[in-house]
This record gives C-alpha cells, structure tokens and sequence, in this order.
C-alpha cells in the first residue's frame, strides 16, 4: 500500500466512526452515504485522493466540486471525455491516475475499468517492476482471450496490487511475496520471460489455490511430474483419514487433471449448461473436457471418484496446460453463445 493509499484508508475509517451516514438507493442496493466530510478531504493534498475518498463514502456534493477543481492535461482531457461520453456517471468512479500515460497497454477496457474503485486503486498501488510485469502478464493473457476482465480481476485480487477499500478476504496477501521481489529484480535487469514463464505465473496470480512457489527455480519446476505427484500425496493423505473430504478429492482430482478449482468448476458449469449441445468436429475436445470436468463436479460416492482418479492417472500423464482453463472457458463461451443464437427466435425484417 502506498503512503497516499494509506492516508486515504485511515481518513475513511474515520469517517465511518465519526460521520453519520445516510442511507440511500445506488443502484437498487441500500448504501451509505456521508456527505458532512469537507473538513476529512481537506485533509488530503492530492485533489485525485480527494476524489477517491469522497467516490468511496458515496458523498457526490463533494465529488462534483473536487471533479470542477482537478486540472488535466491535453492527453487526459482526450481519455476523460471519451469516457464521459460512454459512461456520464464515471466521475463517481473514476481515478484520474489511471489516464496517465504508463497505464496506456489498458486503454481497450479503460471503460470498464474506471467503473470499479478497487481495481483501479490496485493498479495504481503497482511500483514500476510491477506494473511492467503486470503489462507482460495482461498483453500474453489478451494472446489468448478476448474476454479478459474476470482474469484481471483474479489477477489483481489474488496475486499482485493493494486496495484499501475492498474487503476482499484475499486482499494484499503474501502468498507470493518472495516470487514477487525476485521477479522486480529480474525486470530491473531486463530479463526476458518466456510465454512458459507468464502462461505459469498468470495461472498462479490468477488462482485462488496456494502453491509453494517462492523463486524463479520453483517457477521453471512448477507443472513437471515431480510437482504434480504432490497432488497424488495429498490424495493419499486423504484416503488415510477415517473421514474422507470428498470436496478436497474432487478438488485435488480437478487441479491436477486440468489446472481447475472445484470452486471455478461448479461455477462454470452453472454458467453454462451444453448437455444439449450435439458433439461435432469442431467442438469435440471441448465437450469431451466439459463433460468430465461435470462428472467429477457430479458424482458423490467417494469410491467411484478415487477410482476414477486412479484410472485416469494410469492411463494419462497429465501435463499442465496452464492457459488451459483460460481457453477453455473462452471456446465455452463462445460454443454457447453458438447454440443461444440458434435457439433464439428469428423475426422477418418487419
């Protein structure tokens, strides 16, 4: 967290102590508003953390007056006025940091970012190394994907920034903090990653689960057959126990068969219903994946899932494809919206 941020957060509690709120309709949702706070955001120097304070205590009497008073240059006034005429509530979200010119590799989402407060204000926590390793990991993820904003999100929430406002459990973690200041040094000395390299660390920043991963040796070792046999001894572990956790199977049997939490699995599945799909060339290897990833979500005697595991085990070495998922639920998508558009009615051009 920077020293603005930190600022900012502590102004904000404050608030919340000393201010009396009211509450009003944002958006269908009851939220809190404080607008008596002149005398806290005139505490703060910069008119861009003004902002931001008044944007996260819903208090728009002071955004409208901060938002008159902020002077942009040329280059940001372009960027704010496209903005503004896409969006004309975005001066409740917006920070103006992000219009910089470093943060121009996101201009294609710059309208979806600047809705959402904490992913910006974890952008901007980003040090220089940071935000390089950031702009590397964002531009291998749109090789891939065309629809980006959830693995930015994951990213942000589960691997690199800081927000001081989000609640998020997983918020400023440390589960790679090692990783991450060998990285920066790496990035000082201009070394050059590999899309081996940023495929691994996407698939962890993006990744609720935990993984010993704390140097660049970990990393070029992390999805060889050595570190996936890991997943067989924590299997057996639980095999061992009286009571066995079926969740922690079917887990284990997800993350090593196809690099995919049961928590992101049930909610794929919900997402996207393709049992009605019918299975052609084009859309074989997709079904045939989704239907085992559903068998595995699905079935309920332990037994038959640890069978299953052995078998699969014996007769495929899996090899972790680490922007697997990624793809795979960018071609579900779009399978779907494939069988949606055949489905939905089609009117005459009357």
């Amino acid at each position: 967290m920077t020293e603005r941020q930190q600022k900012i957060l502590e102004l904000k509690e404050q608030i919340y102590r000393n201010v009396d709120e009211e509450v009003i309709d944002y958006y269908g949702m009851s939220s809190d508003s404080y607008k008596n706070i002149d005398d806290y955001v005139l505490q703060l120097d910069n008119p861009v953390d003004q902002l931001t304070l008044a944007q996260c205590c819903l208090s728009f009497d002071n955004i409208k007056k901060i938002i008159s008073k902020i002077q942009l240059d040329e280059y940001k006034i372009k960027k704010y006025e496209l903005l503004k005429s896409k969006n004309i509530e975005v001066d409740n979200t917006i920070n103006f940091d992000i219009l910089s010119p470093e943060y121009e590799f996101l201009d294609d989402i710059l309208d979806s970012i600047t809705t959402d407060i904490d992913i910006q204000q974890q952008i901007i926590s980003l040090n220089k190394e940071q935000l390089k390793l950031f702009e590397l990991l964002y531009r291998r993820l749109k090789d891939v994907s065309n629809y980006n904003i959830p693995y930015i999100y994951k990213l942000l929430n589960f691997g690199m920034g800081y927000t001081p406002f989000a609640s998020f459990s997983n918020n400023c973690k440390e589960r790679y903090s090692s990783l991450l200041k060998e990285l920066e040094m790496l990035l000082k000395n201009e070394y050059p990653f590999s899309n081996d390299m940023l495929d691994k660390l996407l698939f962890l920043f993006t990744n609720p689960n935990d993984f010993d991963i704390n140097n660049l040796w970990d990393l070029k070792d992390f999805g060889t057959l050595e570190s996936l046999s890991k997943f067989d001894d924590l299997i057996n572990n639980e095999k061992s126990k009286s009571t066995i956790d079926i969740k922690k199977i079917k887990d284990l049997f997800l993350m090593k068969s196809y690099g995919i939490s049961l928590r992101e699995a049930k909610l794929i599945i919900k997402k996207y219903d393709l049992s009605k799909l019918e299975i052609n060339d084009d859309n074989a290897d997709l079904l045939e994946m989704y239907n085992a990833i559903n068998c595995i979500v699905c079935e309920d005697d332990v037994n038959v899932l640890l069978q299953v595991y052995d078998e699969f085990t014996k007769k495929k070495t899996p090899k972790f494809n680490f922007m697997r998922i990624t793809t795979f639920e960018n071609d579900i998508r779009k399978e779907f919206a494939k069988y949606l558009n055949r489905c939905v009615y089609k009117v005459d051009n009357n």
